[in-house]
């Protein structure tokens, strides 16, 4: 993006932290406070002042209909680019500028977290480009599996779930300081713990009842949170679900069975294994299939991308370092991710 020199960013900060920066724009907290972030994480400021400067230098903009000054230009990734074009949007807007940064963000954030890409770029960027063009939600799905090596189901202050909990709110308060309007349905994977994975239900129940005061305390006024189990989402769309169910069985015999997802199966089922790892690929596709249906999100994953192989046409961004924590390595093949 246009912007000007390191010395002269040095020579603004000092010069005006002690004194509000006179911009004559006014930008909110609510789209300042990741783009804050941002310049002072590039530069090594320390003073809000001098990156608001900055900011306002290379975006001098304030609503995202509004078209940049004369003369001015957003520096807009071609990649970004695309998104635009393809959607019909004015990369002139702010709101390019706010795509760009969701974009800058995941690409970093995927680096600092384990290196593995977003998959369906494309049509993660629109989801991004639409959401904040058109002003409306920007939707993500996260599944979330139950505990299957610890023996207690309640989430306590120092339970391994705070991690990633701490890392959503990071997040989340990334996007909304771009602009974005963030809903998050998280999915409890209950139904694959009880009836696939063989835990006590009562055991489930209680550990998801205990997540959901947890991430409604610590995301509620951050996202619009919805928290919905599968078994649940499954219900209301019974007559899809069977027929995709029907669909899913006639493609996957026995003999089409990975075998990793059989010797996983027999930790979970020993007597029938091959039952078990069958019943979860059914599962997981047809899972798959009635959320991207539902909710055309951005699959905001919390395992490592190997383990979404069944996720069809979802987009997917992995940009969580710590992977569901609370889950064995031995247990996560199993789970809906």
């Amino acid at each position: 993006m246009a912007g000007i020199s390191l010395n002269k960013m040095r020579e603004i900060e000092t010069r005006s932290a002690n004194k509000p920066p006179e911009t004559g724009f006014k930008i909110t907290d609510r789209r300042a406070v990741g783009a804050l972030r941002e310049v002072m994480r590039a530069q090594g400021l320390s003073n809000p002042n001098a990156a608001l400067l900055s900011l306002v230098e290379r975006c001098l903009v304030v609503e995202p209909e509004q078209k940049l000054p004369e003369g001015r230009t957003v520096d807009i990734s071609q990649t970004v680019r695309q998104s635009l074009i393809r959607l019909g949007y004015d990369e002139g807007q702010l709101a390019a500028c706010d795509v760009e940064n969701a974009y800058r963000f995941i690409v970093m954030r995927s680096k600092n977290t384990g290196g593995q890409k977003p998959v369906r770029l494309e049509g993660v960027l629109d989801n991004f480009a639409t959401a904040r063009f058109e002003g409306t939600e920007l939707n993500f799905f996260s599944p979330w599996g139950p505990r299957y090596k610890i023996s207690t189901p309640e989430i306590e202050e120092n339970s391994p779930e705070m991690k990633t909990i701490g890392e959503l709110v990071e997040i989340f308060q990334e996007f909304v300081g771009f602009g974005y309007k963030p809903r998050l349905v998280l999915m409890p994977a209950d139904t694959y713990g009880i009836e696939i994975n063989n835990l006590p239900s009562e055991f489930v129940v209680i550990y998801f009842d205990s997540l959901s005061r947890v991430l409604a305390k610590e995301l509620g006024d951050l996202v619009k949170l919805e928290i919905k189990p599968w078994s649940e989402i499954r219900n209301e769309d019974r007559e899809r679900y069977d027929e995709l169910y029907e669909e899913m069985a006639a493609r996957w015999k026995y003999s089409s069975l990975p075998s990793r997802a059989v010797n996983t199966a027999r930790f979970f089922n020993p007597d029938k294994p091959e039952d078990s790892a069958r019943r979860y690929i059914i599962e997981r596709m047809v899972e798959a299939t009635i959320i991207e249906e539902r909710y055309a999100p951005i699959k905001l994953s919390l395992v490592r991308k190997e383990k979404d192989e069944l996720d069809g046409a979802l987009r997917r961004i992995y940009i969580i370092r710590n992977k569901a924590p609370w889950m064995s390595s031995e247990s996560q093949a199993q789970m809906p991710e």
